[in-house]
C-alpha cells in the first residue's frame, strides 16, 4: 500500500474484509503487516485492521516498511516458539 496514489473507499475496505472472511475457512491466516506511508491511507488501513482483525492471528498497520518487516520477523519467531511448545505438549501426551 505504500505506493498507492488513491484512497480506497470505506465500502471497498469492508468488501475486502468480507472476501477474507469467505476464504478463511480454507486458508489459515497468521500475521499481516500493512505499510501505508500517507496519513489518509494509514487511517483507511487502520479501518481495515479493525474490520479484518478477527481473520488474522495478528494484524498491524505501519508507516515504515522496515518496522513492518521487523514486526513480521518477530511474529514468525513467536509462531515457531508456540509451534514447538505445541509439539512438545503432544509428545508429553503420547509418552
Amino acid at each position: 500500500m505504500s505506493e498507492t496514489t488513491s484512497l480506497p473507499e470505506s465500502g471497498q475496505i469492508k468488501a475486502v474484509s468480507y472476501e477474507v472472511q469467505k476464504i478463511q475457512e480454507k486458508v489459515k491466516f497468521d500475521a499481516c503487516a500493512v505499510v501505508a506511508t500517507r496519513d489518509a491511507l494509514f487511517g483507511m488501513m487502520r479501518m481495515f485492521e479493525v474490520a479484518a482483525q478477527q481473520y488474522f492471528r495478528d494484524i498491524r498497520v505501519f508507516r515504515v516498511a522496515a518496522e513492518a518487516e521487523a514486526w513480521l520477523q518477530s511474529q514468525r519467531q513467536r509462531s515457531a516458539t508456540v509451534g514447538d511448545g505445541m509439539k512438545a505438549q503432544g509428545a508429553d501426551a503420547k509418552g
